[in-house]
Parts: C-alpha cells; sequence; structure tokens
C-alpha cells in the first residue's frame, strides 16, 4: 500500500530491518538503532510494505549460499511483534510469502508474532486467518 507519501513506519520499520545484525563497522561516535530492543506493538493503519517485516528479526535479506544457520551472536535480541492494524476501506495486503516466512517465523525459530486486522467488532488473526 502506498500513497504517494512517505510514512514513517515504512522508515522505522526499515532501519529496524537494515540493523537487525549491530554492526562491527560503525564509528566510534555512531551507536546502533535500538540495540536492546525486544518487543514492538504497533497499532494503526497497513501504511507499510510487509516484505521488510521478516527482516526484523534479523533474517538476512538475502540468503547466502551455504549461510550457517547458527544464531548471529550480535543480533538484536528483538523477539516479539504485534500489530493492530485498522485496514482503510479493505484488508491489509498481506503477501502470501509474507504471511508464510512470518509462520515459519513464529512456529519453527520460536519468535512470538501476533497480526491482527481490528477494523471490525470482530478481531481478526491475520497469519491465521480466524477470529478471535
Amino acid at each position: 500500500m502506498n500513497f504517494g507519501i512517505p510514512w514513517v513506519t515504512d522508515g522505522m520499520l526499515d532501519l529496524l530491518a537494515d540493523t537487525a545484525e549491530i554492526s562491527a563497522s560503525l564509528d566510534d561516535q555512531d551507536e546502533p538503532f535500538l540495540p536492546n530492543l525486544r518487543s514492538l506493538n504497533y497499532i494503526g493503519c497497513a501504511t507499510f510494505l510487509w516484505e521488510c517485516i521478516p527482516f526484523i528479526f534479523g533474517e538476512r535479506r538475502v540468503k547466502e549460499s551455504g549461510a550457517s544457520e547458527v544464531p548471529i551472536t550480535n543480533q538484536r535480541p528483538f523477539h516479539c511483534l504485534t500489530m493492530e492494524l485498522y485496514s482503510r476501506n479493505s484488508d491489509p495486503d498481506l503477501d502470501p510469502n509474507v504471511i508464510s516466512e512470518l509462520k515459519r517465523l513464529r512456529t519453527e525459530e520460536g519468535y512470538e508474532i501476533q497480526i491482527l486486522d481490528v477494523t471490525d467488532d470482530v478481531h481478526r488473526d491475520l497469519l491465521h486467518g480466524e477470529c478471535i
């Protein structure tokens, strides 16, 4: 969903995705962006690109061939994401590939991920497709 103007949400999520792995190459005066962040609760409209969401958990943007499955030790300890989304006239445009990856992160990696559509009186879990 793009309304033609930059959204703070896109910038924040992109920055979290880009800095999930805390780089050792930072200058002495630079600080890592929120290096101790463990959880994020977002309440608002789905005015961001879904593709960056899996990367805030430290998943590499490009999977390297032969990359080790060993957890990165210099990774932000981010573990929990809760989103309560208010749609604008339609369901949030959640890519099926992103849904699949978020489900994998939740079941295989143990991350706490909950994405709710709270537009109606009934809250709907967008990862499970069920009302709660």
